[in-house]
């Protein structure tokens, strides 16, 4: 890795030589019928390569798939590619990922990665309004047979709160941790269905 630079002139910017390995697309390596076609997260653990993804334009918001994963890292053209997997929140919950600091787990049921995402692309009713946190266990891919990957919503704030019609329910700012008896406060003057993500 090298320093970042400074300088004006682009030519004086430090470079960072060859990449490590060859561009590869791996949306394209497995059946691919709801044609995600935005990579919206990755992360490695282990060695292998997690990959959550959309369509762009999913005008009406029933994409089920979201997730994949590459074998090998550090040889992205050598790896077996499989998915694609139903994360639980759909794109409410399919973008960015990460470990949560072991200091931090237990404040999530133990958990040790998150994922999450907002509503940052077209067709805004299928995503949270504002950042969600939803944790999950990215390696639940590699156990075969199911495609579903349960995740747990610890902040989410949805759209039209199961509103066949996608209009702004009148619960749509409200906000509590799954499983909470509602109805709720509002969420917050600022991530509601009114802001943008």
């Amino acid at each position: 890795i090298i320093d970042t630079g400074t300088q004006s002139i682009m030519a004086n910017l430090p470079e960072t030589g060859a990449p490590l390995q060859e561009f590869v697309s791996l949306l394209g390596e497995v059946d691919n019928p709801e044609n995600l076609d935005r990579i919206t997260g990755m992360m490695v653990v282990d060695g292998v390569l997690y990959i959550n993804a959309e369509t762009w334009y999913d005008a009406p918001g029933d994409n089920k798939d979201t997730s994949l994963y590459a074998t090998n890292a550090d040889n992205l053209a050598g790896s077996q590619t499989n998915g694609f997997y139903e994360v639980t929140g759909g794109a409410n919950s399919a973008g960015y990922m990460g470990a949560i600091p072991a200091e931090l787990q237990s404040l999530f049921g133990g958990a040790e990665y998150y994922t999450g995402w907002s509503s940052v692309y077209s067709i805004t009713s299928r995503y949270s309004q504002g950042p969600s946190f939803w944790t999950f266990r990215p390696q639940d891919m590699q156990q075969g047979g199911a495609l579903q990957v349960a995740a747990t919503a610890w902040m989410n704030y949805g759209y039209s709160n199961g509103n066949s019609a996608k209009w702004l329910s009148s619960r749509a700012t409200e906000w509590a941790a799954q499983g909470t008896e509602g109805p709720f406060p509002p969420a917050d003057d600022l991530w509601n269905p009114l802001s943008k993500g």
